[in-house]
């Protein structure tokens, strides 16, 4: 139930409303669910995880 109090992301991926959208998932509290629509959004975008994780090391500074 991880809420940002300045925006809209939510939960263990902190999606933003129009990124629940995007991956065809309603916003829940379930941990199960959120990580299956996490699961959808790297491979919509990113294809593998570790592709996902190349993408992140080269970001200069990294965001989290």
């Amino acid at each position: 139930t991880a809420q940002n109090p300045n925006s809209t992301a939510y939960g263990i991926g902190q999606f933003v409303d129009s990124t629940w959208e995007i991956v065809g998932c309603t916003k829940t509290n379930k941990g199960s669910i959120q990580i299956d629509c996490m699961v959808i959004y790297i491979k919509n975008k990113y294809r593998t995880p570790q592709k996902a994780l190349e993408f992140w090391k080269k970001q200069k500074p990294h965001w989290y």
